[in-house]
């Protein structure tokens, strides 16, 4: 009974796989709403316990003339709507099948034909939605969906499950919207091919099969369907956040910026009417609030370091990592640069050995230390100063020739001898 509906929401509930059907040319929701109507018969009008089934959709066949009610054609008036139509059919207690003209000649003649009953139909000059009134049936194939195996194609079922075992079992019919109806109504018909271009055209051309679980290669040109369990509705998947991207770049560089982080509705992304992210897309976050630069002008002639030293604040400049390159440019030491109040702990110049010279000279780290220098990354290994060992007998500098002097003799004269060979 709910057959054409069971058609018209087949591409909303078969996924893919479902091709829109090309047996209907006319508004969905004007084939609803006739169904609808359909459900519930007229009152008093002969039709109490009887089902509105569909006989032929956009097709050139009708009910045949001889059971035209009283009027001939157009008997129900000339109707806006295909509902319209149906409407004074069911209405009417001699009307028992009506046919609507969607096109053709006579369309704006005459569109609504209503019938004493309708046994079989016959071809006429245009296209027409037919309906009957008959004692209500359930088909099976009215639960099921209804789906394109090909359009157009040498491809049909296999020979293998025509119905009776034979091409034409379902008779030789005008055009495709009766092969479907034809299979519809066989209990045994679950697929059917019609055939549309080729040697035997004319000869046979609606095939039933009893199944299609796949496609097998003609010679001629078909068109090929099949009813089959509609695919069950997924499960809805409620939609995650993803990671959170990296912090952007600073807005500012100082004086206070925002930094800004994304993450999206994509693990997983929400599917089959799953509920979508509850949260934050995005953050954002304060930084370099440290103060901008106040002395850029004073910078194109000093360093920071110039300018550390009389006291001016460089904070927020773009100043050098190490703030005494200028004076180790002029050959200062590290230590005696630090010793006027900048810091050089962050100068590559300042993390080697700066008493090199007078250690390459004999002298001890601890005598250079006593005048001002800073030897802790040097090599402090030699104990003995040069200008004592010079004239100590243990290391006979001089050879034979000396003289050489004991430690005692050297301490009285006022020369270092701690860490000496005495």
């Amino acid at each position: 009974m709910v057959f054409l509906i069971a058609l018209l929401l087949v591409a909303a509930v078969h996924g893919d796989n479902v091709q829109r059907s090309r047996l209907m040319e006319i508004s969905v929701g004007e084939l609803i709403e006739v169904f609808e109507m359909g459900k519930e018969a007229a009152v008093g009008a002969g039709k109490e316990g009887m089902c509105l089934q569909t006989v032929t959709e956009g097709s050139h066949h009708r009910c045949e003339s001889k059971h035209l009610m009283k009027g001939g054609f157009n008997n129900l008036g000339s109707q806006e709507t295909m509902a319209a139509c149906v409407d004074k059919c069911e209405d009417n207690k001699n009307c028992k099948a009506v046919a609507y003209n969607t096109g053709g000649r006579t369309k704006n003649l005459g569109n609504c034909h209503g019938f004493k009953k309708c046994p079989k139909t016959q071809p006429g000059p245009d296209e027409f939605y037919t309906f009957k009134w008959e004692e209500c049936v359930t088909n099976p194939k009215d639960d099921m969906c209804l789906v394109t195996v090909a359009e157009g194609t040498n491809q049909r079922c296999n020979n293998k499950y025509l119905l009776g075992g034979e091409f034409n079992s379902l008779g030789q019919q005008a055009d495709l919207s009766e092969c479907k109806m034809a299979c519809y109504n066989d209990p045994k018909c679950m697929a059917f091919a019609f055939n549309v271009g080729g040697r035997k055209k004319n000869l046979n051309n609606c095939h039933g099969y009893t199944q299609c679980p796949a496609s097998a290669k003609g010679q001629d040109v078909f068109d090929t369907y099949k009813w089959e369990q509609c695919a069950s509705e997924p499960s809805p998947v409620d939609g995650g956040f993803g990671s959170w991207t990296k912090w952007s770049e600073c807005s500012a560089k100082c004086g206070g910026g925002q930094s800004k982080r994304t993450r999206e509705c994509n693990n997983p992304e929400p599917k089959h009417g799953g509920a979508f992210c509850d949260g934050s897309f995005s953050e954002n976050k304060s930084c370099n609030e440290h103060p901008c630069c106040e002395v850029t002008e004073l910078l194109k002639e000093y360093s920071c370091g110039q300018l550390n030293l009389n006291d001016i604040d460089t904070t927020g400049c773009d100043c050098e990592a190490c703030p005494c390159n200028d004076f180790l440019d002029q050959n200062y030491v590290c230590s005696a640069i630090e010793a006027t109040g900048l810091d050089c702990s962050h100068c590559e110049r300042c993390q080697t050995c700066e008493c090199s010279t007078f250690l390459e000279q004999g002298r001890t780290c601890r005598f250079i230390e006593e005048n001002g220098y800073d030897c802790s990354k040097c090599d402090c290994s030699e104990t003995c100063d040069a200008s004592t060992k010079e004239y100590l007998s243990a290391y006979g500098m001089h050879g034979d020739l000396g003289p050489y002097y004991s430690c005692d003799q050297m301490a009285g004269w006022g020369f270092d001898v701690e860490g000496c060979a005495c």
